[in-house]
């Protein structure tokens, strides 16, 4: 099945739809999906189908950044097949994925290096250790979003209208919404919607900062922008206008988005006599390490903490904190932190119910993200690459954390701050300086959108500052709902969320606040009227 057409830009200065969603990334596709089952569940009687609008200024519907052709041919999971859906929808997207089996093989959109590796494994359907193409979830949940469209229309549930647009301003008026869009030839709209869906994904990047405001074609802020096939172009022409001594590439960070730069550029490093330095404020990143064979996974200090628990012991965000901590450290120490990660991201949710009110919210405004960025993941096929670029002396890794960049006769001068706390200059010089930092806080965000959202004070910042604000129905204000990693920093009735990235949290998201959005956008469609 095809993916659902893009529909034409509206005609009329304002089309009228029940319900809007903002993004076609995972996030949308995945509250849409929610939302329709919901709508065909329902025993009521509906006097016409629901009309929806979905909206993303990217053309890659029901995709996004993630899973679609921005993120790169070779751009893989974090996780195993196994660990990237629950069991029921992975059972189906296996079911998929040997359907399509010879596609998968023969596709000229995957990466011919990952096929090859993996070719008897694909072959013979054994999935689940893989790390996969993302682009290959992104294709299924695609075809997941059509089937669903095409069913919700058979039985007249809903009618649709998909635009390739940016939503530039989103007011309220008679207690409804009007959004303000705008297409890439500067085509103006408005669409006047009962209910909203904020699905936007995460804030912008954060920019690395650059002293005499100096914007060098080498200095790369988002590898994602407009894509990472064109960073990679523009990489290799940066590359190639320098001298040999002189085409050094500097990562900054080391998060997915630094390991899956690696991953990407290695072949042209290689090809081009290019070296790449990874710079992290301990150098080598831990999560940048595979799992070595029967590695063991004692976990002492979480142990202990529940065996506290148990007996009735109050336990406090910090106290999970600290024991996560502890047993990683221990781990680390005996080289074994790489099967400790997963082990401990399964025992913590059993804490969560522990936790009181305070706790819970300082869970998701700190204590959350310290542990998240504690036991990041990473994939094991880029590992097994970095391993082979670092007895090649092609990757080599600084300690320390970025300050600024000055850029003198085509390459960067770049100032750290050390472990200690001091400045200091890296002994080197690059060519290429790519940034991977991780995301703005939405308060200082300069997202169109979100900033006048924002300064409309129609939505609140999340009490971490890495979403918007929810009450226990997933609603940032009345009948503007947020689903996806926006919700980063909410701790409420219904949700604790301090990070929501993963395929499973989004999927989880969306399947709890479709019930809620189908009953306001009932009650609005009867002609009564709703209270926040």
């Amino acid at each position: 099945m095809i993916a659902e057409p893009v529909s034409e830009f509206p005609v009329s200065q304002r089309q009228t739809a029940d319900m809007a969603i903002v993004g076609a990334g995972a996030s949308g596709a995945h509250s849409l999906l929610a939302v329709l089952k919901e709508l065909s569940s329902a025993t009521d009687a509906r006097p016409r189908p629901t009309q929806i609008v979905v909206i993303d200024r990217d053309p890659d519907f029901f995709s996004g950044v993630a899973y679609g052709r921005r993120s790169g041919r070779g751009s893989l999971t974090l996780s195993t097949v196994e660990r990237f859906l629950p069991s029921e929808e992975r059972e189906d997207f296996v079911e998929w994925l040997n359907q399509h089996r010879d596609d998968v093989l023969s596709d000229p959109e995957l990466d011919e290096a990952w096929i090859d590796r993996h070719r008897e494994a694909i072959v013979s359907g054994q999935w689940a250790q893989l790390f996969i193409p993302r682009r290959l979830y992104g294709k299924y949940l695609a075809e997941c979003v059509s089937a669903a469209i095409w069913l919700a229309r058979f039985q007249n549930v809903a009618e649709f209208t998909s635009i390739n647009a940016a939503v530039t301003r989103l007011t309220e008026s008679d207690g409804r919404y009007l959004l303000d869009i705008e297409d890439s030839d500067g085509r103006a709209c408005e669409i006047d919607a009962a209910v909203v869906v904020l699905a936007i994904g995460s804030p912008p990047v954060r920019e690395l900062k650059a002293d005499g405001g100096a914007v060098a074609d080498g200095l790369v802020h988002d590898i994602y922008d407009p894509g990472l096939e064109q960073t990679l172009a523009r990489v290799r022409a940066r590359l190639d206008d320098l001298p040999r001594t002189d085409r050094k590439v500097l990562v900054v960070g080391g998060n997915a988005a630094a390991l899956e730069f690696v991953l990407a550029a290695h072949t042209l490093i290689r090809n081009l006599g290019a070296t790449i330095t990874v710079l992290s404020p301990s150098g080598r990143p831990r999560h940048w390490h595979r799992t070595k064979p029967h590695e063991p996974t004692h976990l002492p200090a979480l142990t202990a903490l529940k065996a506290s628990a148990d007996a009735g012991q109050q336990v406090t965000a910090a106290d999970l904190y600290e024991a996560v901590a502890a047993d990683l450290a221990a781990a680390l120490a005996s080289g074994a932190d790489v099967a400790a990660v997963p082990a401990i991201m399964d025992v913590i949710p059993s804490f969560l119910g522990l936790l009181g009110s305070q706790d819970r919210e300082a869970l998701a405004a700190e204590y959350g993200m310290l542990i998240t960025n504690l036991l990041r993941e990473d994939c094991g096929d880029a590992v097994d690459i970095l391993d082979t670029l670092i007895a090649a002396g092609i990757i080599s890794f600084e300690a320390g954390r970025y300050r600024t960049s000055r850029c003198r006769a085509s390459c960067f001068e770049v100032t750290v701050i050390d472990r200690d706390g001091l400045r200091r200059k890296l002994d080197s010089r690059y060519g290429v300086v790519i940034g991977a930092v991780g995301f703005e806080a939405v308060s200082a965000t300069g997202a169109p959108l979100l900033r006048q959202l924002l300064d409309d004070e129609i939505v609140h910042a999340s009490s971490s500052d890495r979403g918007l604000r929810a009450d226990s129905r997933f609603r940032a204000a009345p009948r503007l709902f947020v689903t996806g990693p926006l919700l980063a920093g909410n701790a409420n009735a219904n949700m604790l969320i301090w990070h929501a990235e993963s395929v499973r949290r989004i999927l989880e998201i969306a399947r709890t606040a479709a019930p809620y959005i189908v009953h306001d956008l009932r009650i609005v469609s009867s002609g009564n009227s709703l209270s926040a």
